[in-house]
């Protein structure tokens, strides 16, 4: 379970409450949760603003705690 799956059913959210709380598409976010599909940038942005949930937990590879 990735952790925008965590986050959702620890909070007994909905995909369409997800969806909805960070302005994105319910099939878009049910894929990210699922991991059928990689969450971009922006969406992780979105994900991040809204919900708090770290970036380096949803990109680690774009976004982490060591500088390059």
């Amino acid at each position: 379970m990735n952790r925008l799956e965590r986050y959702r059913t620890e909070k007994g959210l909905t995909f369409e409450m997800l969806a909805k709380a960070v302005g994105l598409s319910k099939p878009g976010v049910f894929r990210h949760c699922r991991g059928l599909q990689a969450i971009s940038g922006e969406s992780a942005l979105l994900y991040h603003i809204h919900l708090g949930i770290p970036l380096k937990d949803l990109r680690p590879d774009l976004y982490s705690d060591k500088a390059a």
